[in-house]
């Protein structure tokens, strides 16, 4: 079993500060496993945008670079109103201790990366963007918004390099549409008729569905033409289940305003 310690000290800003001051937390931990305490500081430094102050509601606003410092070493970084950050444990059974940082992102959505300590300098671990869930044995979960529902994106930690990769899909479960979170999908009544594919061709018709029936999302196919996951682009084709049972695709932009109750991101 891992010993470590930590000490952590979070010094929040109260008051509309006359200059700008920084916010700084403290962690002493042993992170790479070797016996030795660091000593770790991450630095905030406040943003004294009025407009951002006004727009956030915030007597204070921290935006914009940070510095984290391990020991005698130290990387720069920039965020967008930052959480706090925290001491994780991607692989429970490596020896190792990680420093995640986050922030708020687009449309609320949180945008992480976590920092390393091989013994001499620090390294990037890794990033990655959406809602975390650690599983303890090298792998995180992130649910990331798309246009009306959440993606499960999978990053797994390399045990060699102790850097995350992300674990492409071929599919994708269709989730939490529009705060609807059912045990098989996603479920809409269709308000103007479309047809239903047998593939993601869409070279063939195998039905056409009619105003008033159901239809529930499965899963979504990732478009090739998109390298970059964090934007709703990334799927295009759909698989669904009618209310008789036929399994089917359809596109995005056949769909998209067809829907009773479809929501639409930010």
């Amino acid at each position: 079993m891992k010993q470590f310690t930590i000490l952590t000290c979070v010094f929040f800003l109260t008051t509309l500060p006359s200059h700008a001051e920084n916010l700084i937390q403290t962690f002493d931990i042993d992170l790479n496993g070797d016996g030795i305490i660091e000593h770790i500081e991450v630095e905030y430094v406040e943003d004294t945008d009025e407009q951002m102050r006004s727009y956030y509601d915030a007597d204070f606003y921290y935006s914009g670079n940070y510095i984290v410092r391990i020991n005698d070493q130290e990387v720069t970084g920039w965020s967008e109103v930052p959480e706090a950050a925290e001491i994780v444990d991607i692989d429970e059974n490596d020896g190792r201790m990680e420093l995640l940082l986050a922030d708020d992102g687009p449309s609320n959505e949180t945008n992480c990366i976590i920092y390393g300590w091989n013994g001499e300098e620090i390294y990037t671990v890794g990033e990655f963007y959406g809602s975390r869930e650690f599983d303890g044995h090298g792998t995180i979960y992130s649910g990331v918004s798309q246009e009306f529902w959440t993606a499960t994106f999978i990053d797994r930690l390399n045990p060699d390099t102790h850097t995350l990769y992300t674990v492409p899909q071929d599919l994708y479960f269709v989730d939490n549409c529009c705060n609807q979170i059912i045990d098989n999908g996603c479920m809409y009544t269709v308000t103007v008729a479309f047809p239903l594919y047998k593939d993601a061709s869409g070279s063939q018709i195998i039905e056409n569905l009619e105003p008033g029936s159901e239809i529930t999302f499965i899963a979504a196919k990732p478009n090739v033409n998109y390298e970059n996951y964090d934007t709703w682009e990334f799927f295009e084709w759909y698989l669904l289940r009618t209310d008789d049972n036929v399994l089917g695709w359809i596109d995005f932009w056949t769909f998209y305003d067809k829907l009773e109750g479809l929501c639409q991101a930010d």
